[in-house]
């Protein structure tokens, strides 16, 4: 992680891309002394205000270089990738890039996480849910609870160009980005008539991660159920309040919504 300077308010972050190492100067800040460099695949730049006030006192010091604490690990990751999982957690970044985000936007996205909550729920759980799960499912088991695991913990700054953060010991938040994103897309790439059609043939998937990605498959299975149960006639409402939210606030998920599936990506 590389803070810019205060003025400039940015913070990029990056991984070294592969371990050789060249001799460079940079002659406007020291001369002709040589220093060591290392080659740096940028991830993500993101403005500082939108980060912790604890991560960002971590950057702004003296030192050259320095460890971060492994406590900053998830939001770090979170930055870099918007949505990624590890064997203890799962976890979303949902960038709002406008001032126009209303306590209505929020309450938006607790109400998508909720439901991909029992959804995630209900695919660990099969004999749980008819075959057509409708929301009067998800209400009997918001109202009887379920495992702490499946809902998300959340911190945000919204009160400008923000984020909310979701982490969850289970797939929920990387569903409730996912799910957030699909509306979005069914509002772009469907249509009212079309909607029961479309909202079947939906697909999840992560072009950049391993044969054995055991997140991928959860994430798609939970968003077919959050999809359904809505239900077909309220599911186009459902697009078109996602798309309003998207276009005022620049609701950024970090997932990309497209007609047809991507290419594979070289690793």
């Amino acid at each position: 992680m590389v803070p810019t300077q205060v003025w400039n308010e940015k913070i990029l972050i990056g991984q070294f891309a592969g371990r050789r190492i060249v001799n460079t100067a940079l002659r406007r800040e020291y001369g002709d002394s040589s220093i060591p460099a290392r080659r740096v695949e940028w991830l993500s730049e993101i403005d500082e205000r939108k980060i912790s006030g604890e991560l960002s006192s971590s950057l702004r010091h003296q030192h050259p270089f320095s460890l971060i604490e492994r406590s900053l690990y998830n939001e770090i990751f979170s930055i870099a990738y918007h949505n990624f999982f590890s064997p203890e957690s799962f976890s979303s970044l949902l960038l709002n890039n406008n001032a126009e985000f209303l306590d209505s936007d929020s309450a938006f996205i607790g109400l998508i996480s909720n439901i991909s909550a029992y959804a995630n729920y209900l695919s660990d759980r099969a004999e749980l849910v008819a075959a057509q799960p409708v929301v009067h499912d998800i209400l009997n088991l918001f109202f009887e609870g379920v495992p702490i695991d499946y809902s998300c913990a959340q911190s945000s700054d919204i009160h400008s160009a923000g984020f909310t953060r979701l982490i969850s010991s289970k797939a929920t938040a990387i569903t409730t980005a996912a799910v957030l994103a699909i509306l979005c897309g069914l509002a772009i790439y469907s249509s009212q008539d079309s909607i029961a059609n479309d909202a079947q043939n939906v697909m999840v998937t992560n072009s950049l991660a391993a044969a054995d990605d055991i997140c991928t498959p959860k994430v798609s299975e939970s968003a077919a159920i959050v999809l359904r149960s809505i239900g077909f006639d309220d599911l186009w409402k459902a697009c078109q309040r996602a798309k309003a939210m998207q276009d005022r606030t620049g609701l950024d998920t970090g997932v990309r919504a497209a007609d047809r599936p991507p290419a594979a990506r070289p690793r």
